[in-house]
């Protein structure tokens, strides 16, 4: 199960999703835009376990597909699938709509401060509001 979305395929993303299995299996999730992809399997069990897959691609397309597998006649129950332009997974948000785009959401700082973390990752507080 697949959907590809209108984003800059080179951000770093992050595709999460709840699951579970009445059997111990696994579930692959993977990022894909042109030849190039980002995949990782992940065992699943009876408990909710809420998996996250980082991905990087560098090919410059305008589409990004967010995707998970399961394996010929496997049975996962899946909830809460977000594809996140950031590192790491942040809490679910719930929205009846087909996109988790919020149109009135903006900035509320002028300027970002970026810290360096180490060779290569940096870190940025970034606040956001939403009128109305």
């Amino acid at each position: 199960m697949a959907q590809t979305a209108a984003v800059p395929s080179w951000y770093r993303y992050c595709l999460s999703v709840w699951a579970r299995s009445g059997a111990t299996g696994q579930v692959t999730l993977f990022v894909s835009a042109g030849a190039e992809s980002a995949e990782q399997r992940f065992a699943v069990g009876p408990a909710w376990r809420r998996l996250a897959l980082g991905a990087h691609l560098t090919t410059e397309q305008g589409t990004a597909t967010f995707g998970v597998a399961i394996p010929g006649g496997a049975t996962v129950e899946l909830f809460g699938f977000q594809a996140e332009p950031q590192v790491g997974a942040s809490s679910y948000k719930a929205t009846s709509a087909q996109s988790g785009v919020y149109a009135n959401a903006s900035f509320l700082n002028d300027v970002l401060e970026m810290t360096s973390e180490a060779p290569g990752i940096f870190s940025c507080p970034v606040r956001i509001g939403a009128k109305g």
